[in-house]
């Protein structure tokens, strides 16, 4: 089955976390958000091995924070915080050109600045013109013939007792 995401969110009405995830058949609600984690770090596990679901990982997914949980260990509270993700990006020659220009315009060095710009910009609409990025984006949708062939092909998480050169290597062994 690949990756279970475990969903955490606030409950503005009920004034308590909340945890679902439909592959496991669980819900959870607690007052604490560290409760609610600690009680899907026990349940989740758990929840996977009476359904005999085959995962290699179990993602608990917040606005404010991101677990990843190994199923197949005894976790006894046991957290591993993702310090940040390394994501390997796939783009056709074409989109590659593209890339390529508008990094020219901007005036931009590598594609660290122009993926990290980028996302800053949406990040910047998305705060100061909610609106008008909606806009763009339906606009973009409306019209899938125009986009360019760019997606995210792998995510590595690293934690914080982790280095890239370990990710790295954990994730060629595991290939």
């Amino acid at each position: 089955m690949g990756d279970i995401i475990v969903k955490v969110m606030w409950d503005e009405e009920a004034e308590v976390w909340i945890a679902i995830c439909d592959d496991l058949g669980l819900a959870l609600e607690s007052e604490s958000y560290d409760r609610l984690i600690d009680r899907v770090i026990e349940a989740a596990p758990e929840m996977a091995q009476l359904r005999s679901l085959e995962c290699t990982s179990i993602n608990i997914s917040t606005c404010d924070h991101r677990y990843l949980i190994d199923p197949h260990k005894n976790r006894s509270n046991e957290t591993n915080m993702v310090k940040y993700w390394i994501y390997e990006i796939e783009m056709s020659e074409e989109a590659k050109k593209k890339c390529d220009e508008v990094r020219d315009i901007c005036g931009l060095n590598t594609y660290d600045e122009l993926f990290s710009t980028t996302i800053q910009y949406v990040i910047h609409l998305a705060e100061s013109d909610p609106d008008g990025l909606q806009k763009a984006i339906s606009e973009i949708k409306e019209h899938p013939e125009d986009t360019l062939d760019i997606k995210i092909v792998k995510e590595y998480p690293v934690y914080n007792e982790d280095n890239d050169e370990h990710m790295i290597k954990k994730e060629s062994d595991e290939a």
